[in-house]
């Protein structure tokens, strides 16, 4: 389920809503000694949403495996990050319809 994972936040950094705010803060995150193109720009702001995306998405199936007290993911916490990545992408989801 991980590759679903990542092929869902992948595609949210490249079409979410946010996307155009992430390119406005480039000053912020984007190092000087990269030049400022708009290749580099979307690239960079796309990974960053999709890492965030992936990051925020897998608080609810941490959470899960602390209340049940797993030692390990199963398929039941990979499936609540899955559908966790999924409700974060869906503004993006929208926007491609």
């Amino acid at each position: 389920m991980f590759p679903a994972v990542l092929a869902v936040s992948l595609f949210n950094g490249l079409m979410s809503p946010v996307l155009p705010i992430v390119v406005a803060l480039a000053p912020v995150w984007m190092p000087e000694f990269i030049p400022v193109m708009p290749e580099f720009l979307f690239h960079g702001a796309s990974l960053i949403v999709a890492f965030g995306t992936m990051l925020l998405g897998g608080v609810p199936a941490a959470l899960w495996e602390r209340i049940t007290r797993q030692p390990d993911s199963d398929t039941t916490s990979m499936a609540i990050w899955l559908g966790a990545v999924a409700m974060l992408s869906y503004p993006s989801i929208a926007r491609f319809l």
